[in-house]
């Protein structure tokens, strides 16, 4: 488990760097110097994503966020990157300056299935939204 635990929180390390770039970027009214050397990084998190599904059991149904505290306050997390995601796009509206979009949208999906990750690691099964 303990290995399981720092490779996430060295992803989560590498995304607070990233985020730190561009919220940079953001606040220096888009200057150059701050735009991410590494424009991949969707493709990053989006492996990290492949390969914790790889052990989870897959997901049919809505789930209840919770579980340890760790998943709780990822899952509050996974909300804020929610928020800044639209509130990025209501910002740039229709022009071309969204490069940052897909970071946003994909940083919230590894945020939801970390969560479901960090409960997994702990034996703390899903708790399924019965209608």
């Amino acid at each position: 488990m303990k290995e399981k635990s720092i490779r996430c929180y060295n992803t989560l390390y590498e995304i607070q760097n990233v985020l730190v770039g561009i919220s940079s970027f953001i606040a220096s009214n888009q200057n150059e110097k701050y735009i991410l050397k590494q424009l991949n990084f969707e493709e990053i998190l989006e492996k990290e994503i492949d390969r914790m599904e790889m052990e989870l059991p897959q997901l049919k149904n809505f789930i209840h966020p919770g579980g340890s505290l760790e998943a709780s306050h990822i899952h509050i997390c996974r909300t804020i990157a929610r928020r800044v995601e639209r509130r990025y796009v209501n910002f740039y509206g229709d022009k071309e300056e969204k490069k940052y979009l897909k970071i946003f949208n994909r940083l919230s999906d590894y945020l939801f299935v970390l969560a479901r990750y960090m409960n997994h690691i702990q034996n703390i099964d899903d708790v399924i939204i019965k209608n």
